[in-house]
């Protein structure tokens, strides 16, 4: 799967922070972030250029955000981090939901701390929880899933780098909890008024082309 991120919801901080070592971004004073997502389905060294060369011709530095595999280690994704950084700021997300049931706490903090470790000088925002309400498919306790989600948050405030969470959106009556509902019953007060970023992740064509209310929903989030 993945992913669209419509809208962005700026919150505590404005200016995206990577590692203690990370040069400043080039977006730095801007509410707005222009991004794309890519993963590593691909392979070879010349995909990799036409990537980079066509991140060069965006007219704004963009933010990409790079999904990482589960079964392929943070210090192997290195060339890939330093080629994009070289022409966009990096948006890391070393869990996606889909593999969120297969990890414990301690194992997926510990993801986390690998994926600092190597690739904090490329990165500007770290993705502490991928669609984390989306229960119907993680298919673990809610609270777990949350204490998770917590711990990599806590993990990359203390290395003072900024954190995002990326919720999925369910159109109404789409799911139990509304997105709003699921973040407020779980989250702990830290995290949800400390984040730095909140996007949301949508599909319309898997909910039968729903456009939903955006400003409406951004508005409730930061209530």
């Amino acid at each position: 799967m993945y992913v669209l991120l419509r809208m962005l919801a700026p919150a505590s901080r404005s200016t995206p922070q990577g590692g203690t070592n990370h040069s400043p971004s080039h977006h730095a004073s801007s509410h707005m972030l222009y991004g794309l997502t890519i993963d590593d389905s691909w392979d070879g060294t010349r995909r990799l250029a036409d990537i980079v060369e066509a991140l060069q011709r965006l007219p704004a530095r963009p933010t990409v955000r790079i999904v990482m595999s589960k079964d392929r280690s943070p210090q192997r994704y290195r060339g890939l981090f330093k080629a994009i950084h070289r022409v966009a700021d990096i948006m890391a997300q070393p869990v996606d939901s889909s593999d969120m049931h297969s990890y414990s706490t301690e194992r997926y903090q510990q993801r986390f701390a690998e994926s600092y470790q190597y690739l904090s000088h490329y990165v500007a925002i770290w993705e502490v929880g991928n669609e984390m309400n989306g229960q119907e498919w993680i298919q673990e306790d809610p609270h777990l899933t949350a204490a998770k989600v917590a711990s990599a948050y806590r993990y990359i405030k203390n290395k003072h780098a900024a954190a995002a969470l990326v919720p999925y959106y369910f159109p109404p009556n789409g799911s139990t909890l509304s997105m709003k509902e699921w973040l407020q019953t779980y989250l702990p007060d830290d995290l949800r008024q400390g984040v730095d970023y909140v996007l949301v992740s949508y599909y319309d064509d898997d909910n039968d082309g729903y456009q939903p209310n955006w400003r409406q929903v951004f508005a409730e989030l930061e209530t």
